[in-house]
C-alpha cells in the first residue's frame, strides 16, 4: 500500500477538509452532546465517511460521503434520496450549496455554523468562492490508508474493558482517534466549550493523521490527557515510535513502519508499548482490570 503525504493532496485535502466539516455541523446540530463529543465524530465505512443515524424534525436520515463513487448522499426513512457529485475545479460555496440543497430535498432546517473549525481558514462557506481541487484517486488512496489504519486501531482497542470510544473520523482535526478512560475525573478549566467538554476525565487517545509535519510522513499518535511532559522525556516505545517533548505526545510515522517486514505487529508494539508506559506514569488504577483478557 502507498504512503499517502498530505503535501501530495493538499488541495483535494483541503476539499474534502471543508466537506466533512459539513457533515459534522448537521451531526452536532442533529443529536445530544454526550461527554467527551462522542456524539460528533463521523463514522468510517466501506466506502467512506457517514454520520449514521440523525433526528432531526420528526425525520431520520443519515448523509455519506462515498470515495470510490466521489458522491455526497442523503437517504431519510420515508424512503427519499438525492446526492451530487463531488467534481474538480469547483468551490467551496458551490459544494456548501449542493450540500445544503441535499438538507433542503428532505425538508430538513438544520442552521449550522459554517465558520470551519480547526481549520487555517474562517471564511465561511457560503463565502467561500475561490476555485478548488478534487482529485479522485488522490481521495480514494488517502481513504485506503484511513481503511488501514481504522483496522489497526480497532484489532488494539477492542480488547480493552475500560470506557472508551471506538474508531471515529473527527471531521475538526481531519484525523482518524479512538480513546479509553481511566474512570478518574479530570476537568479542564478553560472557557474554551469544546476543550471543556472534549477533556474531563483520565484519558488516552490513539491515533492516526494525514499532517505530515512530523517526520515529512503521515503518522500514528498517542495523546495523554492530562500530562506532565516532563515526565516522559525519556520514554521509549518499542520500535521506531517516540515522544515528543514538544507536542506532548507520542508518535510512529509511517515510512518505517513500511519499511519494515511486519507493519502491523510494528503498529501493535508501538500502540501496546506505549500504553503501558503511559498507565505506570500516570498511575491508571485497576489496570489488571482495563486489561483483563476475554475469554
Amino acid at each position: 500500500m502507498k504512503i499517502v503525504n498530505r503535501s501530495d493532496w493538499k488541495d483535494t485535502y483541503d476539499t474534502l477538509h471543508h466537506l466533512v466539516q459539513m457533515m459534522g455541523k448537521v451531526k452536532l446540530a442533529s443529536t445530544p452532546v454526550q461527554p467527551e463529543w462522542a456524539n460528533v465524530p463521523l463514522e468510517v465505512y466501506p466506502h467512506g465517511f457517514k454520520t449514521g443515524l440523525l433526528y432531526k424534525n420528526g425525520v431520520n436520515f443519515e448523509i455519506l460521503l462515498d470515495f470510490y463513487q466521489s458522491e455526497v448522499s442523503i437517504y431519510d426513512n420515508r424512503g427519499n434520496s438525492k446526492f451530487f457529485v463531488l467534481k474538480d475545479k469547483t468551490s467551496v460555496s458551490g459544494i456548501y450549496a449542493e450540500f445544503m440543497e441535499l438538507l433542503d430535498f428532505l425538508r430538513l432546517e438544520i442552521p449550522i455554523n459554517t465558520i470551519p473549525q480547526e481549520m487555517n481558514t474562517k471564511v465561511r462557506f457560503e463565502d467561500n468562492t475561490k476555485e478548488i481541487t478534487y482529485d479522485h484517486e488522490s481521495a480514494k488512496n488517502a481513504f485506503e490508508m484511513i481503511l488501514f489504519a481504522y483496522h489497526e486501531l480497532n484489532v488494539f482497542i477492542s480488547p480493552f474493558r475500560s470506557k472508551k470510544v471506538m474508531p471515529k473520523f473527527y471531521w475538526g482535526t481531519f484525523d482518524l482517534g479512538t480513546t479509553i478512560f481511566s474512570g478518574i475525573p479530570a476537568p479542564y478549566e478553560t472557557t474554551d466549550i469544546i476543550a471543556r467538554i472534549g477533556f474531563d476525565e483520565q484519558m488516552i487517545e490513539f491515533g492516526y493523521a494525514f499532517d505530515d509535519t512530523i517526520d515529512g510522513f503521515p503518522y500514528f499518535y498517542i495523546l495523554i490527557y492530562p500530562i506532565k511532559a516532563s515526565e516522559y522525556e525519556d520514554a521509549k516505545p518499542e520500535g521506531s515510535g517516540y515522544f515528543s517533548k514538544e507536542k506532548s505526545e507520542f508518535f510512529l510515522p509511517l515510512k518505517p513502519v513500511f519499511e519494515s517486514e511486519n507493519p502491523s505487529e510494528e503498529i501493535q508494539k508501538f500502540l501496546s508499548s506505549s500504553f503501558k508506559i503511559i498507565c505506570h506514569n500516570e498511575k491508571w488504577p485497576n489496570l489488571d482490570w482495563h486489561t483483563q483478557e476475554i475469554k
